[in-house]
């Protein structure tokens, strides 16, 4: 299932903010300074493709980041945040996929 995107909604805002804040808790704030330019090419990307659809994000994916986090168990927190990060990057193919499709049948 596929929810259409237009603008940035407030939950991708809110997305991005999580992510970053993570990293700043971290204390490496030049980290915290850069995912924040990558997020930003990140919707930069997504504002052109207007005409795709996305994959919903995972069910609670934040709190369970959150929950490896806070275990201090840092294989969970790198599994965790590697799946986290796995689904965003295939939903961006999925979705640059879909747009390629759609120019080709145009």
């Amino acid at each position: 299932m596929y929810a259409p995107v237009g603008r940035v909604s407030h939950e991708f805002t809110k997305d991005v903010e999580f992510h970053i804040d993570v990293v700043r808790c971290s204390g490496y704030p030049s980290i915290a300074e850069e995912l924040g330019r990558v997020w930003f090419r990140r919707i930069m990307r997504f504002s052109w493709l207007t005409a795709l659809h996305v994959k919903p994000a995972i069910e609670n994916a934040h709190q369970k980041l959150v929950d490896a986090l806070s275990s201090r168990n840092p294989d969970r927190a790198e599994a965790v945040m590697r799946a986290h990060i796995r689904h965003a990057n295939d939903a961006d193919l999925e979705a640059l996929q879909h747009l390629l499709a759609q120019s080709v049948d145009a």
